[in-house]
């Protein structure tokens, strides 16, 4: 008869197994908690924007021209 001993596993490598699976479940839970978060914060409820969006057109017509049709202030430095 022939008498082949077969490889023996050595620990390290089961405990290396053990904590890639631990890793891995820890990476699932964590990646599928934070895709919720995103999923969640991406959706606008739609009470709180209320009936009406849009631009007040006077307003930002005064915002324009207080920015840049004002009267700029020059320095004389000469004297």
């Amino acid at each position: 008869m022939s008498t082949k001993s077969l490889p023996v596993i050595d620990r390290f490598y089961l405990i290396l197994a053990g904590v890639l699976i631990a890793l891995l479940f820890l990476i699932t839970f964590t990646l599928r908690g934070v895709f919720s978060a995103v999923k969640t914060a991406a959706e606008i409820d739609k009470s709180l924007t209320g009936p009406k969006i849009g631009v007040d057109l006077d307003k930002l017509n005064q915002a324009y021209q207080a920015v840049f049709e004002k009267q700029n202030i020059s320095l004389d430095l000469a004297r």
